[in-house]
């Protein structure tokens, strides 16, 4: 690499970086957002033991839920149609007996 030869190409690196930092401090305020609520409501679905954990292991949670939050969106959106898609059938299947 070379350094720069003039102040147009210092200046655009500084743009970049500049960029990258602000949608990484996006990407960290949405996934803190978003693990706040995974700790205190979605976990629960998770797993059943984590309706008893304690307020420290839903702390100890958090990181992983604030750096992984699109996948966990991703992960609970799946889910939910398939606990939807579950409930129809079940329903479906209530009535026919009925």
């Amino acid at each position: 690499m070379r350094p720069p030869t003039n102040g147009e190409d210092s200046a655009s690196m500084v743009i970049a970086g500049d960029v990258l930092l602000v949608l990484a401090l996006i990407y960290v305020l949405a996934g803190c957002a978003y693990g706040l609520r995974f700790a205190a409501r979605t976990m629960d679905r998770v797993d059943d033991r984590a309706r008893l954990s304690g307020p420290f292991f839903r702390l100890a949670v958090l990181p992983g839920a604030v750096l992984l939050w699109p996948w966990l969106i991703r992960w609970e959106r799946t889910e939910s149609l398939v606990t939807s898609e579950h409930d129809n059938a079940r329903r479906a299947n209530d009535q026919r007996s009925a």
